[in-house]
């Protein structure tokens, strides 16, 4: 009941010039709905008169780790502002390294990584950064189309070329003429496509399926695969040619199990997103969350992080992020009462998969999508685990 203006006044002027600060409402005229306002507009706690001291101490207390837990968060933010999904971990920061280096040159560039790591992003920043920026950026995932229909994909087809081929379709070779083209999975390329890969690598020539015309291309080629390709050169699967020419730059994406120290950066950035997607007021997780996170080994690395936060922001009932808005299998299957590192990373893993196929009917490709990987990673899983 100041003059000139009141407290809650004073509180929206407070938090519109010194954000940070935090703000504790003490009022010998109280009712639950000025505690509400006071609330909404920023406060972060209320009080009436007569308040024990005990209590405004606590709340004091709360205020000031609340604050520590925010300035931490603008301190990530602020410390990889340029970092994007990579992050500041040493391996990143090797890998980001790279990428500075090989961006503006035209040479083919490998990325190594397991399943959800982020290679396609990797490829983005070295497109964004190339001289080619302005050009298409293509991207095509060798595991997801039939070898019959990669080709026309890849390289275009004549009218007439096969049944269906009512028109000339232009290949995404030709649509990625001057720019960058991305071949994500590119173990999953079969021999035959491999020797034509390699004719439009070395001598930038293709042509479309049904024609005999040689077309020419100025194309940077960019792969990607979370395979074995020196194995698979061994067993016959893979033109140990190709690799060579592909294998100009290396570029190798660390799992996130082995860059935990950026895992509440990514944590941030992901909360960012989707609170603002759905609408909602989260600021953070509590203590216990992060814990059980930080002890997670990730076996679907970002992408998992993203879908357990995306499942965690639309399940939240506060502000901040407690054990119950966890996914129920992930809380639950992979740690149980069970104090977290007592099981190793296989019986984790398998014993998730178990129970993600039981919920979803043994439904493979819905597994896969809840799981954050590819149907060709879950088969090589199921393949491990001896899981029929």
């Amino acid at each position: 009941m100041m003059p000139v203006l009141n407290g809650l006044e004073l509180l929206k002027n407070i938090k519109k010039s010194h954000s940070a600060v935090q703000v504790i409402m003490l009022t010998a005229f109280g009712s639950l709905e000025t505690a509400v306002t006071a609330i909404k507009a920023g406060a972060f706690d209320y009080l009436t008169k007569p308040f024990s001291f005990t209590e405004l101490s606590v709340l004091i207390e709360k205020a000031c780790s609340e604050r520590i837990k925010k300035q931490e968060k603008n301190d990530y933010k602020n410390n990889f502002k340029n970092a994007g999904y990579f992050g500041s971990n040493k391996k990143m920061s090797e890998v980001m390294e790279i990428i500075e280096k090989a961006a503006p040159l035209n040479s083919t560039i490998l990325i190594y990584g397991e399943t959800g790591t982020g290679k396609e992003l990797a490829a983005k920043a070295i497109f964004e950064k190339s001289s080619r920026k302005d050009k298409p950026f293509v991207v095509l995932n060798c595991a997801a189309l039939q070898e019959s229909l990669m080709e026309s994909e890849l390289f275009g087809h004549e009218q007439g070329a096969f049944t269906g081929a009512v028109k000339d379709k232009k290949g995404l070779v030709e649509i990625a003429d001057k720019g960058t083209l991305f071949l994500d999975e590119i173990g999953e390329l079969g021999l035959n496509l491999q020797a034509k890969l390699l004719r439009l690598l070395e001598q930038g020539e293709y042509r479309r399926v049904g024609s005999t015309v040689t077309k020419k291309t100025d194309i940077r080629v960019i792969v990607a695969t979370n395979k074995d390709l020196v194995k698979m050169t061994k067993e016959g699967k893979f033109r140990e040619d190709l690799l060579f020419r592909l294998n100009i730059i290396n570029i190798e994406l660390p799992p996130l199990r082995e860059r935990k120290d950026d895992l509440q950066y990514l944590l941030y950035i992901f909360i960012d997103k989707y609170k603002k997607e759905f609408n909602k007021e989260i600021e953070g997780v509590n203590d216990e969350v992060l814990k059980l996170l930080m002890s997670y080994e990730w076996p679907g690395n970002i992408r998992e992080l993203e879908n357990v936060v995306e499942s965690s922001v639309i399940m939240s009932k506060g502000r901040i992020i407690d054990t119950e808005a966890l996914p129920g299998k992930f809380a639950g299957e992979v740690f149980g009462n069970q104090t977290p590192g007592v099981k190793t990373l296989a019986e984790i893993e398998k014993s998730h998969i178990l129970k993600v196929l039981a919920e979803n009917n043994n439904n493979k490709l819905k597994t896969a999508s809840i799981l954050g990987i590819d149907r060709t990673t879950l088969y090589s899983k199921l393949e491990k685990y001896k899981i029929q």
